[in-house]
């Protein structure tokens, strides 16, 4: 009975709130325009795929941990483009 209570309690409660998450995540990155604009709304659809079809298949469950993964190369990638423009600009502003 406990395991089916956890099991239930990981593929749907678990599920549902990490799609309500990105969904407050992406409505903060539409308004202050953190993040790219595209990234916002493919979070608000994969936030609509972990709401809605959470009890289709089990390997919905895997979209939250893909997501988590691309927005943190995404922030490494904008970081890093970032940093380096600003040492070019450094550069010209020094040189000069």
């Amino acid at each position: 009975l406990a395991l089916v209570v956890s099991n239930r309690l990981n593929s749907v409660y678990a599920m549902r709130m990490a799609g309500a998450f990105m969904t407050v995540l992406g409505t903060i990155w539409v308004r202050t325009g953190v993040m790219p604009r595209w990234l916002a709304l493919v979070t608000y659809l994969l936030a609509i795929v972990l709401l809605i079809s959470i009890g289709f298949t089990p390997w919905v469950i895997l979209v939250f941990p893909a997501w988590v993964f691309a927005i943190s190369a995404a922030v490494l990638i904008l970081n890093y483009r970032r940093a380096h423009d600003q040492e070019g600009t450094d550069r010209l502003t020094t040189a000069g």
